[in-house]
């Protein structure tokens, strides 16, 4: 059941994958294409289409932002490429709350077990609250301790709840109690 589990998860995240690469290399690159265009019509417009023009490119590099952080909440490149200390750090940068990091693992681990904890601290963080976040290696396992202020067990509990299940699909576990959660997975 566990390795079933597993093989569900691992299809999830190529789908999600997949999903990102269509984005990036359909919609962004044709809103990119679309934006150029505007900048040369742009060029040479008469002052009176000026204003429709540049208010066109605004709003087409704000469509290609979104669609970004779209594809990037999808499936995280910096995840796949740079490891879970670097995309957690994405993350915390992104973040509209006060996050503080204690730590994080120096090296890379199976990228499951690195995309159970990166979707633990993204779900954590769109709470928006002050946060501290402390992510080990060691033992044969990933530990994340997640504690965020104001939050009680049972919205830190709800909000948490499905990167809860792509952690027990991996053979770990994660507790919550009060505002903390703690969480474990096979490295």
């Amino acid at each position: 059941m566990r390795a079933s589990t597993a093989r569900l998860v691992e299809a999830g995240d190529a789908e999600r994958r997949r999903l990102e690469r269509d984005l990036h290399d359909g919609a962004q690159q044709r809103l990119l294409a679309l934006g150029l265009a505007i900048e040369r019509a742009r060029a040479s417009a008469p002052p009176a289409q000026a204003g429709a023009l540049d208010d066109a490119r605004e709003r087409i590099a704000t469509l290609r932002h979104d669609v970004r952080r779209v594809a990037h909440g999808i499936h995280s490149v910096t995840l796949a490429e740079g490891g879970l200390g670097e995309a957690v750090l994405a993350l915390v940068e992104a973040a509209s709350g006060r996050v503080a990091v204690e730590s994080l693992p120096e090296r890379r681990i199976a990228p499951a077990s690195e995309a159970a904890i990166y979707r633990l601290v993204a779900a954590s963080l769109r709470l928006g609250r002050t946060t501290r976040l402390a992510i080990a290696a060691g033992d044969g396992e990933l530990r994340a301790t997640i504690r965020v202020g104001g939050a009680d067990e049972s919205t830190l509990a709800s909000a948490l709840a499905h990167a809860g299940a792509r952690i027990a699909a991996l053979g770990g576990e994660l507790a919550v109690s009060g505002g903390t959660a703690r969480a474990r997975v096979p490295a």
